[in-house]
């Protein structure tokens, strides 16, 4: 899915490709909560909230698809976010709250 974009590419257009996938935007937000996870804690995180046979294989495929767009990095073997990914981490903030506030506010 988000193989399409280059490292660096705007940082509006990656938020907008995670937010459209439930299940990259479980990893991220994971990330950006915990930012200095491990492999271990991250999949532990996920596996919490998504019920499903293969959280480790998917858990691995969203972190090389972030790692490839230059959003995380490995820094003493955690996963950290870059500061291309602090970018990308604060729009989809913006876009999970309001969101989140849109939803909320649904009679």
């Amino acid at each position: 899915m988000l193989s399409i974009f280059n490292r660096g590419t705007d940082a509006h257009k990656i938020a907008s490709k995670i937010f459209s996938d439930g299940i990259m935007t479980l990893v991220m937000s994971a990330i950006m909560a915990n930012n200095n996870i491990s492999d271990e804690e991250l999949e532990r995180k996920v596996r919490e909230k998504l019920k499903a046979d293969n959280v480790s294989e998917i858990v691995k495929d969203n972190v090389k698809m972030l790692e490839a767009l230059g959003i995380i990095e490995r820094k003493e073997g955690k996963l950290v976010l870059t500061p291309f990914g602090e970018k990308v981490g604060k729009v989809l903030k913006d876009m999970l709250e309001t969101y989140y506030e849109t939803f909320t506010s649904l009679s």
